[in-house]
């Protein structure tokens, strides 16, 4: 207990000595130690340091220092830093010749960044190379001398952003920059307001600490951005980005998050609302333009799997047609390389075939293939439960699954110029599931039919449409095969109940079996249901001979 006793007393005495001794003997001569504090601060970063004043006070029992018109620079380079302002206050480990700090503030420095590729970066003077380790570029031991401190604030600041990765340099002035970094226990923080060419910017992050590599090596920090966009200027927005900013015009507001791990993209959050939207693409001369944008989503990546939210998405094209809203999800599995999928699955809520088609016909990037087929079959209704999936390669995939519900789902008949033509319906209720090799197509409605080259009055009425058909395509051993089961259709002239099977043959007809019963029939009307193949005198005769019945 006594030597508990003594040690206590001791160290107290040992720590109110060095206070006095720092207090009343160092601090009142400490310009004059203005060449030795500038050669340990630059033996610990490993850059040159010259310090014009230096002015002590107290932070409570913290030495705390001014240090004034403050130069730092790379050795053997002219390019430097000016810190006009320099607030340091100093952990009591200092004393032993290694500079530590509690808190350091920075005021009106003014940083030239210069873009040289696209992953490299010169910093007033020192390179940085994204695709090395950070702890191998140049101002490694600047970076871990930041992240070693307490707090760490930025005010007043100037950043010029010069990309010089194009024909003409593209600069970025970055005006009033704030910005405050301190640690926890497992992570930074940290926080950034500044004004980019008129732009308010409003950063803030999370950034998680590696535990067994070199603190200072970026690409094993987790980061987590956050930033609210206000009437951002999305024509100013990335002139640094691409040597052709896309945007010619718009405006967004909102919401973004994003994660990285070890120097990749994990995830991305959007609450976004964009509006006047004009922008080119490089392959499409033609501009896309919207009026608005909505859409709230989640993207993740992990390992070899992509994985989307689509939580809203809602379009108003530039002449005020309106798309949406639209929700679904999506997975997607890649290869190790992320060049090619794998597999992968899409969901979505709903779409409106009407409201899709007159914003792809507006939308003068669209292929004109596209638009005319879409012209030419003039698609609407509804398609509700959306379910899509495959294997392999998107573009060519070895197997897939379709599934959804429909509902007035139309489609504009195509005439043929020799024969039957394509069959097309209005209001069509029921669903599909279908894949390479089989589908069944469940029937629960519809207001008109049309058989181009089958009848002679090719569009028909209907009251009552119900049934399922089901294919089966042709195998090996297996011809392509057509099932009908409870059909059951209806109007005012006639009403059939039937089931039938048709499988393909080596001749163009193929095998019909086919069973039912006519629950009514008008017989002045029947003459109207009489295909083309049957004659024309016999189809006239039917017309105008019989009469009454049913």
């Amino acid at each position: 207990m006594l030597v508990a006793f003594w040690t206590l007393t001791s160290c107290v005495l040992v720590l109110s000595c060095l206070i006095l001794t720092t207090r009343y003997i160092i601090f009142p001569k400490i310009d004059s130690y203005n060449a030795r504090i500038a050669q340990a601060v630059s033996s610990a970063l490993k850059v040159e340091i010259k310090i014009g004043h230096i002015k002590p006070s107290w932070e409570r029992l913290w030495p705390r220092l001014t240090l004034k018109d403050v130069v730092l620079k790379k050795p053997g380079l002219n390019v430097a830093v000016f810190l006009p302002r320099v607030d340091a206050s100093l952990y009591w480990s200092s004393i032993f010749g290694i500079p530590s700090f509690k808190s350091l503030q920075i005021v009106g420095a003014a940083i030239d960044v210069e873009r040289l590729t696209d992953t490299q970066f010169d910093i007033a003077g020192f390179r940085v190379d994204l695709k090395k380790s950070t702890s191998d570029s140049e101002g490694s031991d600047l970076l871990t001398f930041i992240t070693e401190q307490g707090r760490l604030d930025i005010s007043q600041a100037q950043i010029r952003y010069t990309d010089k990765r194009f024909a003409s340099d593209r600069t970025v002035a970055v005006n009033n920059l704030n910005a405050t970094f301190y640690p926890h226990l497992a992570h930074w923080n940290f926080g950034l307001q500044a004004d980019a060419d008129g732009q308010a910017v409003d950063v803030r992050a999370r950034v998680g600490k590696p535990i067994v590599s070199h603190s200072s090596d970026w690409k094993n920090w987790a980061w987590d951005f956050y930033t609210k966009l206000d009437a951002f200027d999305l024509k100013k927005a990335l002139p640094g980005i691409s040597e052709n900013n896309p945007f010619t015009s718009g405006r967004a507001d909102g919401e973004l998050w994003i994660s990285f791990d070890e120097g990749v993209v994990k995830s991305v959050t959007a609450d976004l609302v964009l509006n006047d939207i004009r922008a080119s693409l490089p392959a499409h001369p033609k501009p896309i333009v919207a009026r608005h944008l909505q859409v709230q989503t989640n993207v993740v990546r992990d390992e070899q799997q992509l994985e989307i939210k689509l939580g809203h998405l809602a379009l108003k094209s530039e002449n005020g047609r309106t798309f949406g809203p639209l929700s679904g999800s999506a997975s997607i599995t890649f290869d190790p390389a992320w060049t090619e999928t794998q597999e992968g699955y899409v969901t979505l809520s709903q779409l409106n075939l009407h409201s899709l088609c007159q914003i792809l016909l507006e939308n003068k990037t669209v292929p004109e293939s596209v638009r005319h087929t879409l012209v030419q079959y003039a698609p609407s209704g509804t398609v509700k439960n959306i379910d899509f999936s495959w294997k392999g390669s998107y573009k060519a995939p070895s197997d897939w699954h379709f599934a959804s519900d429909f509902m007035q789902l139309t489609l504009l008949a195509q005439p043929s110029t020799n024969g039957i033509g394509q069959p097309g319906f209005a209001d069509l209720v029921g669903s599909v599931n279908m894949s390479p090799k089989s589908g069944t197509l469940t029937l629960k409605g519809a207001s008109e039919v049309t058989f181009p080259g089958v009848f002679e009055n090719e569009r028909i009425a209907i009251e009552r449409l119900t049934g399922k058909v089901a294919w089966t395509k042709a195998g090996e051993k297996t011809p392509f095969t057509v099932k009908i089961d409870d059909l059951n259709i209806a109007n005012a002239d006639v009403g059939l109940t039937g089931s039938g099977a048709w499988k393909a043959t080596d001749n163009t007809v193929g095998f019909i079996d086919v069973e039912g019963r006519i629950d009514h029939l008008k017989a002045e009307s029947a003459w109207r249901y009489m295909p083309l193949i049957i004659a024309e005198g016999t189809r006239h005769w039917l017309e105008g001979a019989p009469r009454g019945g049913g």
